[in-house]
């Protein structure tokens, strides 16, 4: 509570509940692999399990994990990829029964309240990625000059 306003911290709530809902994934997949037993719902599993851990590391902003993260999918680390990320574990958790369809719509509503914070106080949902991964993928080797996208001349079919 903010002592002078009296109103709620609603970032550090979103975090709160982001962190919450993340282990509660994690939990919700262990139970459907260990109920399921088959091969198909230990792979789903795990993609849901590791999408969760993944939010959870880009939340808590754990340097290990996060740079082994930012090495791999650079696009995680800003907000768009977070919710991508959600999206889809929103989708493999649709698919693990009463308890994943409770917590697809808990992250769905999480990621509403996320959308919310951002507009309201961009500042507390800054992350380290900024929302372009064109600086992201330039240090990691990639080229991405524009310009060698867009030829000054349309290529014939006597350069093929």
């Amino acid at each position: 509570m903010d002592a002078v306003t009296g109103g709620l911290d609603v970032p550090a709530l979103a975090k709160g509940l982001n962190l919450l809902v993340s282990i509660l994934c994690v939990a919700c997949a262990i139970a459907f692999m260990s109920e399921e037993g088959s091969y198909l719902s230990v792979i789903i599993g795990l993609e849901t399990a590791f999408f969760a851990a993944a939010l959870a590391c880009v939340e808590l902003q754990l340097d290990p994990p996060l740079s082994m993260l930012r090495s791999v999918v650079p696009f995680v680390t800003t907000l768009r990829g977070e919710a991508f990320v959600a999206v889809l574990g929103v989708l493999f958790l649709f698919a693990m029964g009463t308890f994943g369809v409770v917590m697809a719509i808990i992250l769905l509503c999480t990621l509403a309240l996320n959308g919310y914070v951002a507009v309201t106080s961009p500042e507390s949902m800054q992350r380290d990625g900024g929302g372009d991964a064109g600086p992201q993928f330039a240090a990691a080797g990639y080229d991405v000059d524009d310009a060698a996208f867009s030829p000054a001349a349309q290529p014939s079919t006597a350069d093929l």
